[in-house]
């Protein structure tokens, strides 16, 4: 996968965690991922 089709996958994937929790009201846990302090804006 080419770096640029990755940085669209981060941007697409922060995009439907924050519609779930719009949705659903519950929290996605990603604690892991948080404490990387990478953000699909940091290129």
């Amino acid at each position: 996968m080419k770096k640029q089709e990755l940085i669209h996958l981060h941007g697409l994937l922060a995009q439907v965690e924050n519609h779930y929790e719009m949705e659903t009201g519950d929290g996605v846990e990603h604690d892991e991922y948080t404490s990387l302090g990478v953000r699909p804006t940091s290129i």
